[in-house]
């Protein structure tokens, strides 16, 4: 018989007596031979009631009489870990016919450490214990399957049950069963509050498994973690830091979970927390989740303890990267934490390293960008290309600065910025900054050209810019006005109409106004009340979208200009756009105040409303102003926080 029919038959026969291996309860299915796995098992009660326990199983047949056929086979990596990405656990089941028994193993049990690197394959080894028990074997996976469903639900307390299991004869020159005894002597004197050691390995939701070279820790089958320092352990104190290394492989997994206050409880009992010094590979592991828990300020001093110790600029970065991405501009106290880090990492780099210290001045600058202290940023920007000559090469260094100055209304040192920015390198993104600045300086014709350049290359939707080249151009066309020295405070106080006795006195200061500053908000606000007052709805609509694209925070204006955009005159365009602009600024405090105001002139919500939501419904989320950079294989500084190089 051809050896490959051979091969079918065994695999067909291995599936038949696994089916009847099973109780008579359970439903066993078989699933498409191309689907990775052969059997699909729905585990039910005695009584015959559905459990909602289903696992699959990969069957591995063999013929061979050679016991170490039997017993081991290579597994494709790739395969393992895509059951290992299954929602749906997967039991891997080796049918020796010579033998007529089956061994098994969980997918998720099998480590990779052994593995060499760069191989496509895992061998996977049996014991006999891994033997299938008629009786036994089926309570324990029932067992093991409750406990992942509870996992996996969340539903894990303190003090967390532990089972404890040495193997081998002696680890570190320490017998097993003496090892054993202090450490469960040393987990119950000092972290009782939080793990409860239990002799039944049926009873815990954590196996913790101790050999000669590792330390195996894993919660139900579903989060593991492996420690390989067991070998180079001090056999004096061998207990106590194998004690400290579950707590933090505890923590370790509990922070896969996504319990990250859970995890930090753990990882900071009774000093374990300071390990992680010694531990940067699991304190990058874990470091994100800490800094998302309460205990976050404990865990930015462990990793200036572990970067003052001496770490790898790999560990050292990703750390950074942690730091700065677990800011919440919301929660003060994170951000006075996070600023202490960056200050003590400029600090240790001002006596290190010059281009370092550049660099740490940079991310300090990077970091008060993105909490809107554009000061102190541009200080930070300022002092590091001094000690950093690299940032003189680097376009996103010179159009990130130009956005600080903008926002404090440098407008003509913040178009310098930009144009320093596109020389170097013309990215799409920066040239209608360049406009918008220009615009805000008085350069009008050169803004709206650049506008006009930008949007006739760009597919994209671009409410803001579009908006403000069809403004802009209505200006320049009603008052020819092509470069002006706005003269804002003048302007300003100028545009003041409340003392004004006659129409016409208060004309004549809104255009003195304008003639001070083309842009100023107060006057073009005036403007639209007037037009709307004499019914010109759509002349009022523009009037509110220049007030509202100078002064972007003003909520007033942008309501103002949303209800005169619903004037039949106005395009549907320049009504979507406003929405969209006025909501980027205003978020919800913009609808808020939309509807309220509505509801005060006696109209209508529910239309109104209908269209800003059907509006804003489209509005895509925006991309955090932050930035982490390092440099690529070129030397160029990259944002890898993006997708693409900066």
């Amino acid at each position: 018989m051809p050896k490959r029919v051979m091969q079918h038959h065994l695999e067909d026969l291995s599936r038949h007596k696994y089916g009847i291996l099973l109780p008579k309860e359970w439903v066993s299915r078989d699933k498409d031979k191309d689907y990775g796995v052969d059997v699909e098992v729905e585990v039910f009660d005695v009584d015959g009631s559905p459990s909602g326990l289903v696992y699959w199983v990969q069957l591995k047949a063999t013929s061979s009489t050679k016991a170490y056929t039997i017993k081991n086979f290579n597994l494709k990596i790739e395969t393992l870990e895509y059951y290992r990405r299954l929602d749906i656990p997967v039991l891997i089941v080796r049918y020796s016919s010579v033998q007529d028994k089956f061994y098994y193993k969980w997918a998720h049990e099998i480590d990779l450490y052994g593995a060499k690197e760069g191989a496509k394959t895992v061998l996977i080894k049996f014991v006999d214990s891994d033997c299938w028990e008629k009786e036994k074997t089926p309570r324990l996976i029932q067992e093991q399957l409750k406990k992942i469903k509870m996992i996996r639900n969340g539903a894990i307390n303190f003090p967390v049950k532990c089972n404890l299991v040495v193997n081998g004869s002696h680890v570190c020159g320490v017998e097993s069963g003496l090892l054993l005894a202090k450490l469960r002597k040393e987990m119950r004197q000092e972290y009782s509050k939080h793990v409860r050691v239990l002799l039944a390995k049926e009873d815990a939701i954590v196996n913790i498994q101790i050999s000669p070279e590792e330390l195996s820790i894993d919660l139900g089958g579903v989060y593991h973690c492996v420690f390989h320092n067991v070998a180079s352990m001090e056999q004096d104190s061998l207990a106590a830091e194998l004690a400290k290394d579950i707590m933090l492989g505890l923590a370790a997994i509990i922070a896969q979970m996504g319990n990250n206050d859970f995890s930090a409880k753990v990882a900071f009992a009774d000093g374990v927390g300071a390990k992680l010094v010694n531990k940067p590979d699991l304190l990058v592991h874990i470091f994100p989740q800490l800094l998302n828990s309460n205990e976050f300020e404990k865990a930015i001093e462990i990793a200036k303890l572990a970067i003052e110790k001496g770490v790898s600029e790999h560990i050292e970065g990703a750390v950074l990267i942690a730091i700065l991405h677990s800011l919440d501009r919301t929660d003060d106290k994170k951000a006075a934490a996070i600023e202490a880090y960056l200050l003590h990492c400029v600090e240790r780099n001002e006596k290190i390293h010059d281009e370092m210290y550049g660099h740490s001045l940079y991310n300090l600058g990077n970091f008060y960008r993105s909490i809107s202290k554009n000061r102190k940023a541009i200080q930070c920007y300022l002092r590091a290309r001094k000690h950093q000559p690299a940032y003189y090469q680097q376009a996103y260094f010179f159009s990130e600065l130009g956005g600080l100055l903008f926002d404090i209304g440098k407008y003509n040192h913040a178009a310098a910025y930009y144009k320093k920015s596109l020389d170097i390198e013309e990215r799409e993104g920066i040239l209608p900054l360049y406009a918008d600045s220009l615009m805000l300086a008085g350069n009008y014709q050169l803004s709206c050209k650049i506008f006009s350049k930008f949007l006739d290359e760009s597919h994209d939707e671009h409410a803001e810019w579009r908006l403000k080249f069809f403004c802009l151009s209505m200006l320049l066309e009603k008052f020819d006005l092509k470069l002006q020295a706005r003269e804002r405070k003048a302007a300003i106080k100028m545009a003041d109409i409340s003392e004004c006795k006659t129409q016409e006195d208060a004309e004549a200061r809104i255009n003195e106004s304008l003639r001070l500053d083309l842009l100023c908000p107060l006057a073009w606000y005036n403007l639209g009340i007037k037009f709307h007052k004499e019914g010109m709805n759509a002349d009022a609509a523009y009037a509110f979208i220049v007030c509202s694209l100078v002064n972007r925070n003003d909520l007033e204006a942008w309501v103002n200009a949303t209800s005169c955009c619903f004037d039949a005159e106005v395009p549907l365009w320049v009504l979507v756009f406003t929405v969209k602009v006025a909501y980027f600024y205003g978020k919800d405090d913009y609808v808020d105040l939309a509807y309220s105001m509505c509801e005060q002139h006696g109209k209508n919500v529910a239309p109104f409303a209908k269209v800003i939501e059907t509006i804003i419904g489209e509005i895509k989320e925006a991309n955090s102003k932050l930035a982490i950079r390092f440099p690529n294989e070129d030397g160029k500084m990259i944002n890898i926080l993006d997708r693409e190089a900066s």
